[in-house]
């Protein structure tokens, strides 16, 4: 998860005071959530040019973390945010290695003879030649082969 607006002057112990207290007031007295509020962690914290900072902070998912939109951190209400989305049910083979097109690891993206979608393909669709994953890929609208939840704990 990303705390993001923070202002240049904004500690990692105050971004993590603030993020457990969020956490805390959302999930409304929830015992689970107290108890897994001691794994929260500041990973990380960089300044942008705009002299605001971004802070990273490590976040399980049993603490419901999606459910805190908004973190107060002193004077500045910052936006708490997923990282980036992360594949949580994949049902097909490791293609990490993969070019993303095809699914073949034998060439690069610039010589490859394929126009069809690997997902398409591997769930049986017949669909005009798309990139995996577009609004055009039909596999990730009917079955989601690799459905994301956009809910990412860093």
């Amino acid at each position: 998860m990303e705390v993001i607006d923070l202002e240049f002057t904004s500690t990692a112990d105050a971004v993590l005071a603030a993020v457990k207290k969020a956490i805390l007031e959302a999930s409304k007295g929830d015992a689970k959530v107290a108890a897994a509020c001691g794994d929260i962690s500041v990973t990380s914290m960089w300044r942008l040019t705009n002299f605001q900072q971004v802070a990273k902070v490590r976040v399980p998912r049993s603490v419901k973390p999606t459910e805190v939109s908004h973190v107060r951190v002193g004077w500045t209400n910052c936006r708490f945010k997923i990282r980036r989305p992360e594949a949580i049910r994949c049902s097909g083979p490791d293609m990490s290695d993969s070019y993303r097109k095809c699914g073949d690891k034998s060439h690069k993206e610039k010589e490859c003879p394929s126009d069809k979608c690997v997902a398409c393909d591997r769930a049986g669709l017949k669909l005009g030649p798309h990139r995996p994953g577009s609004a055009a890929c039909g596999a990730k609208r009917t079955a989601g082969l690799c459905r994301s939840n956009n809910r990412r704990n860093d």
